[in-house]
């Protein structure tokens, strides 16, 4: 395992790649979308923000207190639940806030209840119906 970041690895291609194409950074500059730019920093603050104050926890609790920890049940849940809200609210900001839940609450909490399921069926279940 490197430990290099992979945002670090993608600066660093985008810094080769700009050094062999030779071309000018300001013409590349002005080609960026700025606003879908911005949008996505702004997303992953708020998703962010949304996790540590303990939101995600709380709904990934009531999920599993409605369910019982149950793997079909939460999968169903979750299909709905993705349904339903991605009808008001856009896929992209909705997936981006309940990945941190899915991957610290459910998948820990499913697999302790069911140690004879396979982990790999456990998330895939999981991010499938997400």
């Amino acid at each position: 395992m490197t430990r290099i970041e992979p945002s670090f690895i993608s600066f660093g291609g985008v810094v080769v790649l700009m050094i062999i194409t030779k071309k000018d950074v300001e013409e590349i500059f002005k080609t960026i979308k700025w606003k879908i730019l911005f949008f996505f920093i702004g997303l992953f603050i708020m998703v962010e923000g949304v996790f540590k104050i303990g939101v995600i926890d709380i709904l990934a609790n009531h999920a599993l207190n409605f369910t019982g920890g149950d793997l079909a049940k939460t999968s169903i849940l979750m299909l709905w639940m993705s349904a339903i809200i991605s009808s008001v609210v856009d896929n992209i900001p909705y997936i981006a806030t309940l990945i941190p839940m899915i991957k610290t609450v459910l998948i820990p909490n499913i697999s302790l209840a069911h140690p004879k399921i396979p982990l790999q069926v456990i998330k895939y279940g999981l991010w499938w119906a997400l």
